[in-house]
Order: structure tokens, then C-alpha cells, then sequence
């Protein structure tokens, strides 16, 4: 779960997000885009984080998931809190496509079409 989420969702159990400023919200936000960390820690990290987000969506309660949430000028229309969730791993996916673009444009076959290919090579190989 981002921190965002935690702070709408968990925190403040908003109903409305009329009013919310998220500029102010976001600048208090810590930014790590100078530091480099090892990739171990980068790893470590989002596997935490998506750990942490999909524990807190499972113990979500289902009353509080069908709230519908008023987006007010953030968007059109209500959603429920549950939708405005699933956005964040449609958000997640968006990014997973626009990756494997990349690496088939530098020629690397993206490791979802590898594990794929492999029990079909084996399945070729076995047969032949």
C-alpha cells in the first residue's frame, strides 16, 4: 500500500476527496531520486510494500471497501473505495507493459515470455 492510500483509505476513512489538497500532501512526501541504492534494497522493498498493501486490502472490511468515495475535482463521477484500490494495480500493470516495450526495443525478451517459452522448448525437445 502507498503511502497515499494508507493516509486516504486507513487513516482518514475519507468518503469525499472534495477539499483535499493533494499538492500539500505530496510535498511532504520523502523522495529517495538522489540515492542509488543496491538493487538487493530496491527489490526488498517493493516486495515488502506489496506485501504490506495486499495484507492491508485482505483485512479491509467489505462494508468499508463498497464506500463510495465523492472524487469531487479529482475526477468524474464516484467510485467505490475498492475501485479507487484496484486503480493502484492498474497503475502497476501500465508500468509492467510499458517496461517489456523497452526491452523488446533493446532486444530483450522479457522474462514473462521466457518462462513461457521454456516448458515449451522442454515439451519440443521431449518429442523430438
Amino acid at each position: 500500500m502507498t503511502l497515499f492510500d494508507l493516509h486516504i483509505h486507513a487513516e482518514q476513512k475519507r468518503t469525499s476527496m472534495e477539499g483535499f489538497d493533494f499538492r500539500e500532501f505530496f510535498a511532504g512526501v520523502p523522495t529517495n531520486e538522489k540515492s542509488a541504492p543496491p538493487k538487493a534494497d530496491i527489490v526488498a522493498a517493493l516486495q515488502d510494500g506489496g506485501d504490506r498493501w495486499c495484507d492491508w486490502v485482505e483485512r479491509l472490511p467489505e462494508a468499508q471497501a463498497v464506500e463510495f468515495v465523492t472524487r469531487g475535482g479529482a475526477g468524474p463521477g464516484d467510485k467505490s473505495r475498492f475501485e479507487m484500490l484496484i486503480g493502484s494495480k492498474e497503475h502497476e500493470i501500465h508500468h509492467r507493459a510499458q517496461l517489456m516495450v523497452i526491452e523488446r526495443l533493446l532486444g530483450i525478451v522479457p522474462h514473462l515470455t521466457r518462462n513461457r517459452q521454456r516448458p515449451q522448448q522442454s515439451a519440443q525437445g521431449s518429442t523430438a
